[in-house]
């Protein structure tokens, strides 16, 4: 089964439900700020979408979970669906979680290398790259 923005946005709200309102709340101002904007294609709509939602609300979650390093079992399953994602996700999901989940990762040493630990082969491969395509913009 192909897993698209939406099954993920759903699956992170399971990892951090108090997250819920928030996210509602973003989610309806995000659609009242899409809706003046023009968008060629509905895909476009999500993607744009699941990078603020992604980047505002799960990640900053996700990194406090390994600065703490403390629930481990989080983090287990947290990874394992990470995992599940850069395998079974479709084109909109793997570039909104390519240029939130695996790039904000990479932005502070000690954050990745604690999540290292968890992380599946491809989530590690997936990393790299976005951390070396983000390098190349710069050069």
């Amino acid at each position: 089964m192909t897993i698209a923005i939406e099954d993920f946005l759903e699956k992170m709200l399971k990892f951090f439900p108090l997250k819920n309102t928030e996210y509602n709340n973003k989610k309806q101002e995000l659609e009242e700020m899409c809706k003046l904007a023009s968008f060629k294609k509905e895909e476009d709509y999500f993607e744009g979408c699941g990078i603020i939602i992604v980047e505002d609300i799960f990640m900053p979650e996700v990194i406090k979970l390994l600065e703490k390093n403390s629930d481990v079992e989080a983090l287990k399953k947290i990874f394992d669906y990470f995992e599940q994602v850069v395998n079974e996700g479709d084109k909109c999901l793997f570039n909104v979680f390519s240029i939130t989940v695996l790039e904000m990762l990479g932005n502070d040493a000690q954050v990745l290398n604690k999540a290292k630990q968890y992380m599946g082969p491809k989530t590690r491969k997936y990393q790299l790259e976005a951390d070396k395509n983000w390098v190349d913009m710069f050069k």
